[in-house]
C-alpha cells in the first residue's frame, strides 16, 4: 500500500482520539474559545505528527532477523521488471485501486465543495446591501433564518417585525468579527481530504456548536432582562436550510445553546484541559517516532558482510555488496525459488534481499551510467545502473535515490538510502544483477571465505 495511504490511515486514528477526548473532558465545558482552538488545531496536529519521523535509535542490538527466521520471511512481491512472462498476485490489485479511487472521490468532493462555495457568494453578491464598517447587511425575501458568510450577513425582510433583529444581528456579527466562515472553510477542506473517516463529519459539526455559543454569548451579554435572548431562541423555531460555510441563527442546537447560555459566566479553572498534554505525548510516541533498530550480528552465521570479499575485477562488473565498508547487513532471502508468501507457492526470487537499518547508504557496486532512478510499482523508488553492454544492477524499496537518469557514476558512490518504499514488511534493499538481458544470481559477484 502506498505510503501516503498509510499516512492518511494514521491522521484519521489521530483525529479519532482528539474526537473522543474531546467528548469526554472539553464538549459540556464552557471554555468556548479554546474548545474552537482545540477542533481546529487537534485537526492540523493530526496532519502533522506522523510526518514528524523523530528518528530513535536502539542500543540493544535487537536483530532484525533473528537467526532461525527462514529466508523468506521478508515478503516482497517479485513484479516484472522488463521481463516477460511475469503477473501480478491478484490480491494487489485492491491495493492498486485505492490510490484512483481515492482520487476519484476526493477531487468530485473538492469540486462540489468549489460549486456550493461560488454559488453561495455569487448568490449573495446579487442581493442589495448596506455596508456598516466592514460588515454588509443584505435583505432578501428569500431566506428562511438569517446566516452570516465572512463579512455578509443576510436577513429576511420584515423579520424585525417578528423578532428582535438587534439581538440576532449582535448573533450574527459575532459570527463575522470572529471569522466563523473561515474556520468552517477550513474544516471542509479537512473532511474533504479524510471523506472516508467518520470522525471529521462529527467534527464539523461540533465546529458548527462551538461557533453558536460563542454567538450566543456575544449576543446575551448586553442584554438586562435575564432571560430574554432565551425566550427569543425559544420562538425561534423555523429552520431553515443547511448552507456550506454560512453560520445560520436558526438550527436543532436550540436546546444546547440555551442550556450552554447558563454555564458561560463560569470562572472555574478546570484540570482536564491539562490532560491534553499527555495525549499528544501519546500519540507523538506512537506515530512520530520512527524507530531504527540496530542489527544484531551473531556469531556463526555466514549470512554476514564481514564473511564476503570483493574478488579482482573491473570497475565496470559488479563486485562486492552494496553498501560501505563496515556496514552490518544481513542476507534476508537469496536467490532461487522460494514459496511466494502471498500466493504461498514456489515462485523465482531474482535478485537477494538485504536488511540493514532504515537510511543505510547504498552504493553502486560498479562503474556505469543510471538508465532509471524512479518510482516503480511494487518496489517503491528504484535505481538502475547501466555498468557495461553485458552488465547492469537493480537497487529498490529505496528511501529515496540522490542519482538522476543520465548522471555517471563511480564504483562505490551512493545512490540512494535503504528503505521500504515498496511492497514489505520491513526496511531491506532488494538487489539484482542483470547480465546480458537475463536475472542472474548476485552471490556469483560476492565470494565467502
Amino acid at each position: 500500500m502506498n505510503e501516503w495511504i498509510i499516512y492518511l490511515i494514521k491522521v484519521s486514528i489521530i483525529t479519532g482520539f482528539f474526537y473522543f477526548f474531546y467528548l469526554l473532558f472539553l464538549r459540556n465545558e464552557a471554555f468556548l474559545n479554546f474548545n474552537r482552538a482545540y477542533l481546529l488545531t487537534s485537526v492540523s496536529i493530526a496532519f502533522i505528527i506522523p510526518v514528524l519521523n523523530i528518528p530513535v535509535h536502539s542500543g540493544n542490538g535487537i536483530a532484525l532477523v533473528p537467526h532461525f527466521t527462514p529466508d523468506y520471511w521478508l515478503e516482497e512481491l517479485n513484479y516484472k521488471f522488463d521481463i516477460q512472462n511475469s503477473t501480478k498476485p491478484d490480491s494487489l490489485y485492491f491495493s492498486h485501486l485505492i490510490s484512483p479511487v481515492y482520487i476519484f472521490i476526493t477531487g468530485l468532493l473538492l469540486l462540489r465543495t468549489c460549486i456550493n462555495f461560488f454559488r453561495l457568494y455569487v448568490g449573495i453578491c446579487k442581493i442589495k446591501g448596506v455596508r456598516v464598517g466592514r460588515v454588509i447587511i443584505k435583505y432578501s425575501d428569500n431566506v428562511e433564518s438569517p446566516f452570516s458568510f465572512f463579512n455578509y450577513i443576510i436577513i429576511r425582510r420584515n423579520s424585525s417585525g417578528q423578532y428582535r433583529l438587534k439581538d440576532i444581528l449582535h448573533h450574527e456579527l459575532v459570527h463575522v468579527k470572529q471569522f466563523h466562515s473561515a474556520d468552517k472553510l477550513i474544516m471542509e477542506f479537512f473532511t474533504v481530504l479524510l471523506w472516508f473517516n467518520p470522525f471529521m463529519y462529527h467534527y464539523r459539526k461540533l465546529v458548527t456548536e462551538v461557533h453558536e455559543y460563542l454567538a450566543d454569548r456575544g449576543a446575551n451579554s448586553g442584554n438586562r432582562i435575564p432571560g430574554e435572548y432565551q425566550s427569543m431562541l425559544l420562538n425561534w423555531v423555523s429552520k431553515g436550510p443547511e448552507r456550506f460555510f454560512a453560520n445560520s441563527f436558526s438550527s436543532s442546537l436550540i436546546k444546547k445553546r440555551i442550556i450552554m447560555l447558563s454555564k458561560i459566566k463560569s470562572k472555574r479553572k478546570n484540570i482536564k484541559i491539562l490532560f491534553i498534554l499527555p495525549l499528544l505525548g501519546i500519540l507523538i510516541a506512537i506515530f512520530g517516532f520512527d524507530i531504527n533498530t540496530e542489527v544484531q550480528l551473531t556469531p556463526g552465521n555466514n549470512r554476514l558482510l564481514s564473511q564476503f570479499v570483493q574478488t579482482d575485477s573491473s570497475d565496470n562488473i559488479p563486485e562486492g555488496m552494496p553498501f560501505m565498508e563496515d556496514t552490518e547487513v544481513r542476507i534476508a532471502s537469496g536467490y532461487g525459488m522460494r514459496i511466494h508468501p502471498i500466493q504461498k507457492i514456489k515462485m523465482m526470487h531474482y535478485g537477494i534481499d538485504l536488511v540493514a537499518p532504515k537510511g543505510t547508504p547504498v552504493v553502486t557496486t560498479a562503474s556505469g551510467i543510471v538508465e532509471k532512478a524512479e518510482s516503480a510499482e511494487g518496489y517503491g523508488n528504484i535505481v538502475l545502473v547501466k555498468h557495461s553492454d553485458t552488465y547492469s544492477t537493480f537497487y529498490t524499496q529505496l528511501l529515496k535515490f540522490s542519482v538522476a537518469p543520465g548522471q555517471k557514476i563511480q564504483k562505490g558512490e551512493v545512490i540512494g538510502y535503504l528503505g521500504e518504499s515498496g511492497i514489505s514488511t520491513g526496511p531491506h534493499l532488494h538487489y539484482e544483477v542483470h547480465k546480458n538481458g537475463e536475472r542472474v544470481n548476485p552471490a556469483d559477484f560476492i565470494t565467502t571465505e
